[in-house]
């Protein structure tokens, strides 16, 4: 019995646990915002945003500071058919419970037969309530055109 005792410590002293810190937690609720965007669920992808959060969505004049106006930005993005993929990013971790991200993502649809794909870049606050984490802000623009 010592034996084995003594062999499981030493496979637990040795294994290295991967824990997640703060920058993956958010991430993981931009992984979830691609999901039900995919998924055409508007109220989902709105749901993720805090109630006094602020979104400068990627074609809009205005700036969104109410869940309703936040998810009536993200019903034409979902009505249309739009797929998000989240390209390359960096977060920082402002403290255990706030997070910057920044990175790129582009929008495609199959329309009529014709591929669309809008490139942009992103960069979000994420923070951590006591429901868990959710976006406080949310800034996108269309990847300008690399000069020639």
């Amino acid at each position: 019995m010592r034996v084995v005792s003594l062999a499981f410590a030493l496979v637990v002293a040795t294994c290295s646990f991967a824990w997640a810190g703060p920058e993956e937690d958010a991430h993981a609720v931009l992984v979830k915002w691609g999901q039900a965007l995919d998924a055409g669920d508007g109220a989902g992808v709105a749901a993720l945003y805090l109630p006094n959060a602020t979104l400068w969505g990627t074609v809009a004049p205005v700036l969104r500071t109410t869940p309703d106006e936040i998810q009536k930005y993200f019903g034409p993005v979902v009505a249309a058919g739009f797929k998000v993929h989240l390209g390359d990013h960096a977060s920082v971790a402002i403290s255990d419970d706030a997070v910057v991200e920044a990175g790129l993502y582009d929008f495609s649809r199959v329309k009529d037969g014709q591929s669309t794909t809008l490139y942009a870049r992103y960069s979000f606050m994420l923070v951590k309530r006591a429901n868990g984490w959710m976006i406080a802000h949310h800034h996108s623009s269309l990847l300008p055109k690399p000069a020639q």
